[in-house]
């Protein structure tokens, strides 16, 4: 049984393989590397070790220079869950993302100014929430509940944000989206 990728190479060489095979596989080795550099900056910046949720966020286009935007994705999710997004949703997501010094240019900001214009694909939710769970586990109970704390405070403040001032409570659906995103943070 061959244990590497070089050992399967020569074996390439020997069988005849092709040189349109072998630019495939060069390619494909070349891939891989890079994704276990992304993957291993990646794991550093979030201080997480589990390689499938490091995974998930890289093929959602997360990297060590756009992970901030993940602590977003509740917000957007919960923006988005009447099928539109408003002004003044929008501008409460700008202003997290300002306290979270996303800066204009980055890639952080591109992920946010595209959710902001069009709806998020529905497993980016499923990923935040794995990322969510894993990272609270990390963190001693002193600081986890702050955390959470935080997250179902700016949720709300996010939902009513498009309310009149005389109408300060939740939709079922917004209750429901906040219910089930406090779901992850409480997993932990």
């Amino acid at each position: 049984m061959m244990t590497n990728a070089f050992e399967k190479r020569a074996l390439g060489f020997l069988v005849g393989q092709s040189i349109e095979e072998e630019r495939v596989w060069i390619a494909q080795v070349q891939f891989d590397e890079a994704r276990d550099c992304q993957r291993a900056a990646l794991a550093q910046n979030l201080h997480i070790e589990n390689q499938e949720v490091l995974d998930e966020l890289l093929d959602f286009g997360f990297g060590s220079d756009s992970v901030a935007a993940l602590t977003l994705v509740p917000y957007f999710t919960l923006a988005w869950s009447d099928g539109r997004i408003t002004n003044a949703e929008k501008a409460e997501i700008l202003d997290e993302a300002d306290l979270l010094g996303i800066e204009s240019g980055s890639k952080a900001y591109s992920l946010l100014t595209n959710w902001l214009q069009k709806l998020p694909d529905h497993r980016l939710e499923t990923t935040w929430g794995h990322f969510v769970t894993v990272y609270l586990k990390s963190l001693s109970k002193a600081v986890r509940s702050p955390f959470i704390e935080h997250f179902q405070r700016r949720m709300r403040k996010v939902a009513i944000a498009s309310h009149p001032l005389w109408i300060r409570t939740l939709s079922q659906k917004e209750r429901k989206t906040i219910d089930r995103l406090s779901s992850w943070l409480e997993a932990a």
